[in-house]
């Protein structure tokens, strides 16, 4: 924690000469016992890995965008671009799946799009999400 704000101080005085302010409150977290938000994501320490979830917030702008779709002039394309945009989008939160595809699922059915509720082809593009997110964390590591 006395590191994380003294990173965020040094932050500050970087910033200030450009008329530029961080946001939020000290955006210090104890990821260990209380977890953080960023960016529709919960994060957290669970023993010495990274876990991240989602936000309830998060799956309610799948459920608008779905919703949405049906005012489109192709709603069963577009509603699997929002869907398939969505996971792609949620890599970090899919190293243990299932729940996620459940949601997924369901809120295909819930917003009338069932033909697309395909959990082969949606648990394919959850693969693909997590094979990137896993990509990007192990490029992040090397450096």
């Amino acid at each position: 924690m006395t590191e994380g704000k003294k990173i965020r101080s040094h932050i500050r005085r970087l910033l200030k000469p450009l008329g530029l302010a961080v946001k939020g409150g000290d955006g210090v977290h104890d990821l260990k016992s209380n977890g953080a938000d960023l960016l529709g994501f919960t994060v957290r320490m669970q023993g010495d890995e990274m876990v991240c979830g989602l936000r309830e917030q998060t799956y309610d702008n799948l459920r608008i965008g779905l919703t949405e779709a049906h005012g489109s002039s192709h709603p069963y394309v577009t509603a699997r671009a929002v869907a398939d945009g969505w996971i792609e989008s949620c890599g970090p939160a899919l190293e243990t799946g299932h729940a996620v595809l459940s949601r997924v699922i369901s809120l295909l059915c819930e917003t009338g799009f069932h033909q697309l509720a395909d959990g082969d082809r949606l648990s394919e593009v959850m693969r693909h999400s997590r094979e990137r997110w896993r990509e990007v964390r192990n490029r992040m590591s090397v450096t």
